[in-house]
């Protein structure tokens, strides 16, 4: 029941709305640094990860961000992308792409990061 008041004083906000329920970071070697309400990560294929949430969300729209560390690759373009289809209240299937200069799509194992947002059930 945590709220904040705007500058002025006109608008109030529920501040447990706007906290991350849900994060992880992933290392290398795709074992997890540290994690908040995540209870496992599978690696399903080079690139390709199921990320499985402890305290399931209200429903299948959370909101989330990626991070992810370029490995001082500065001459392609990195993407971690949500696999079509797969985002569910307790779920998520992720991959992780490369593009290099000839537009080809490759997945990759590397560091990243993820934290998510929504209405916890």
């Amino acid at each position: 029941t945590s709220t904040y008041v705007s500058d002025g004083g006109a608008v109030t906000q529920n501040a447990v709305q706007g906290v991350a329920k849900v994060w992880i970071h992933v290392a290398n070697d795709q074992s997890i640094n540290d994690s908040l309400n995540i209870s496992s990560l599978d690696d399903d294929a080079q690139g390709d990860y199921g990320i499985n949430i402890n305290n399931d969300f209200s429903n299948a729209t959370w909101a989330f961000t990626f991070g992810h560390d370029d490995q001082a690759h500065a001459t392609i373009i990195l993407s971690t992308e949500i696999s079509q289809g797969t985002q569910t209240a307790g779920a998520v299937d992720i991959e992780q792409i490369y593009v290099n200069s000839s537009i080809n799509r490759t997945h990759y194992d590397g560091v990243f990061a993820m934290t998510c947002h929504g209405d916890l059930a």
